[in-house]
């Protein structure tokens, strides 16, 4: 048996999931062929001092401080939109990664007095990307979270909503910190948003920026998730795969120069990102992808189980799952999946009989949502028919979710 992903459908997907966020934003530097204006026209462009470079980003072209004395200044008019409800987001790839240094990446500080300030840094030691929106020198709001430094690009949102404040990495909540002094935040709008070189002597910054977007409101965890597009990374999770059955692993790859699966056995390419994989044991394969002065790292874990060893009425699946967006226990699905030849239908059902879930999709999870909303925690019941072994089975049960 071969498995083979749909690559349309999956960009098609990652369009759309992209483009169809509830809230437009106020702000959105796309730098898409290095351009330097505002998409939606309410900021003025980015001011550029030195010799800023452009370069393949997430989505088209980045641009940003490519040597040392390099700057971008954003309109300082953008410290407005921290004052209320807000999401401010973007892409980041850090170049000088290593040291021992804080390195400045967006700050929009006149002196070092910290006093109405707001900026983003990067903790080389800790590997911290850190936000921090400063009132007085006694009185601070900060988020931060360690960045996986086998990854070139990553995808960094931050949302105020009334007295919290949260931080998303990569898609995923990080870190959250609730403001309990009051709301207003005052922060300068006469000192440009500057990218680049310090003025408090900071490290300097060196990579690029891609997506820059602000928005008047909290953007929802799933607007946040939906948006983030995970370059260079093997979007297959871990998985299961019957004795001499191949896989052809689902990647999203726009900037890489050089491809390397590793080890080389069982891969029918090594230097494609799409090759097919055919182990012949448990095997965890790596994927190395040059990306000019970055290189990104993945694994994969294919464990293979023996044809023999498979009993087609034994399907799988949680009592209960908790999805709270703590990335445990998150979503609900057929753990032993891979013992599935056909899936004719998986749907879940609510107390009233009504389908919350449909789908024919083996591998598919769902996250406890029906149109767009959270359901509420109680007992719902799901119907299952696949085929195994080339019979037909049905298999029903009941699961509860918590939250």
């Amino acid at each position: 048996m071969h498995f083979r992903p749909i690559y349309f459908l999956f960009f098609l997907w990652c369009t759309i999931s992209y483009q169809a966020l509830s809230q437009t934003p106020v702000g959105h530097f796309s730098f898409d062929g290095c351009a330097l204006s505002d998409k939606m026209g309410h900021y003025s462009n980015v001011i550029p001092s030195g010799s800023p470079g452009c370069d393949c980003a997430p989505v088209h072209e980045g641009l940003g401080p490519a040597q040392t004395g390099d700057m971008l200044d954003f309109d300082p008019t953008i410290g407005q939109v921290l004052s209320g409800d807000f999401t401010m987001s973007f892409y980041i790839k850090i170049l000088n990664k290593s040291g021992s240094g804080i390195l400045d990446i967006l700050s929009n500080a006149s002196t070092c007095l910290q006093d109405s300030t707001f900026t983003i840094q990067f903790d080389q030691l800790s590997q911290e990307i850190i936000l921090s929106l400063v009132i007085n020198p006694t009185n601070k709001i900060v988020v931060k979270a360690r960045l996986d430094p086998n990854h070139c690009w990553h995808y960094i949102a931050l949302t105020r909503d009334n007295v919290t404040f949260t931080l998303y990495v990569d898609g995923q909540r990080a870190d959250r910190f609730v403001y309990e002094r009051g709301l207003v935040i005052p922060v300068r709008t006469d000192n440009p948003f500057r990218m680049g070189t310090s003025v408090c002597n900071a490290g300097t910054f060196v990579g690029f920026i891609d997506e820059f977007k602000l928005y008047t409101s909290a953007l929802h965890i799933n607007d946040i998730s939906g948006s983030f597009l995970p370059v260079n990374r093997i979007l297959t999770p871990d998985t299961f795969l019957l004795r001499g059955d191949a896989l052809v692993p689902l990647t999203l790859s726009r900037c890489a120069s050089q491809i390397q699966w590793s080890p080389a056995t069982g891969v029918s390419d090594p230097n494609i990102i799409d090759p097919d994989l055919a182990p012949d044991q448990t095997t965890q394969y790596v994927l190395e992808s040059q990306e000019g002065d970055c290189t990104s790292y993945d694994t994969l874990r294919i464990q293979v189980i023996d044809p023999e060893d498979v009993k087609c009425q034994n399907l799988y699946l949680p009592f209960a799952f908790t999805p709270n967006g703590d990335n445990i226990n998150d979503d609900f699905g057929i753990s032993n999946f891979y013992i599935i030849e056909t899936l004719e239908y998986f749907d879940i059902f609510d107390k009233w009989g009504g389908v919350v879930f449909h789908t024919n999709n083996k591998n598919a999870k769902w996250d406890g949502y029906y149109k767009g909303k959270a359901l509420n925690p109680g007992v719902y019941s799901y119907k299952i028919s696949y085929a195994c072994h080339g019979k037909n089975y049905l298999k029903t049960g009941a699961f509860n979710i918590l939250r």
